[in-house]
Formats: structure tokens, sequence, C-alpha cells
């Protein structure tokens, strides 16, 4: 009888111990709680006679709960003036489908001391950082350590992990 109790007991401490693994070692449903991607932009634009560039360097950070923020810090320049970008964005995401596929909403920015650029500039050339913008993506692993994001008007950047 005693090796009967022992069985049954062994039984249940090796189930729970498989269960337990499978937990940790399972992975989370969405690919990107918790990464944090790191990309540097170069943009150009020239329109009529005017001229506008920047260089930005985006650390994103993908949270749990769907949310995240991108710490953006970097130069613009229309024509002849510079400006200095420095601001946090933060945004909401969700899965549109099984296929890497997602929707993004800029929930709040928030500018640093440093940060020069206009409300007209930001609206006119990067109004996809602004609150309430929204925007689809797409992320393909690339290999372990970088991924390609796209839009749908083709490739945005490559993430370093």
């Amino acid at each position: 009888m005693k090796n009967k109790q022992n069985l049954y007991f062994a039984c249940i401490l090796i189930v729970s111990l498989l269960l337990l693994a499978l937990y940790v070692l399972m992975p989370s449903k969405n690919q990107l709680d918790n990464k944090l991607c790191i990309a540097t932009i170069n943009y150009s634009l020239k329109e009529n006679e005017h001229e506008f560039n920047y260089r930005i360097t985006q650390r994103i950070r993908y949270t749990l709960n769907d949310k995240g923020y991108i710490n953006i810090r970097g130069v613009a320049a229309l024509n002849d003036e510079q400006y200095v970008i420095a601001r946090t964005v933060n945004f909401s995401y969700r899965a549109v489908d099984n296929n890497h596929n997602y929707s993004s909403e800029i929930t709040n920015v928030s500018k640093a001391g440093q940060d020069n650029l206009p409300d007209a500039l930001a609206s006119q050339y990067i109004s996809y950082l602004l609150p309430g913008s929204s925007t689809f993506f797409r992320m393909e692993d690339i290999n372990n350590h970088l991924t390609l994001i796209t839009a749908p008007q083709g490739p945005l950047f490559i993430c370093r992990y």
C-alpha cells in the first residue's frame, strides 16, 4: 500500500513539474511582449522649394498588456533651420491577425526640454508620431537579433534586439 501511495505522489509531482516547465518555457502569445527595438532612421523630403530631413534614433519598448513607448532622439532640418527632436511617445497596439500584422495608436507624447521642433512642422512632416494617429505595421524576424518592420507603403526599418 505504501508503494502505491509513493508512486501516486511521484506521478503527481512529475506531472506538476512538467506543467510548470511547459508554462515557463512556452513562448508568450504575443511575440512583442517586453521587446526592445533600437533603430536609426534617416528621412529626407524635397517639396517645392522646401527640404525637410531628419535623423533620429528610436528605442521602442513593447511592454506587456499591448502597450509600449518610443524614446526618440535626433535632429531635424527644414531648409537651413535645425531643430532637436527629443520626445517619448506612448502607444497601444494589438494583433490584427496571426500573421504578424498589428495596428497601433499613439496615446500620448511628452517632449523633453531640449525638443524645439515646432508643432506645425511635426504635424506636417511626422504626423505619425502625434497623439491619436494610428498605423498598421508588420514584423518579420530576419534572425534572432534583427526584425524587419514594414508598413503598407513599404519597409520602415530594421530593429536590433
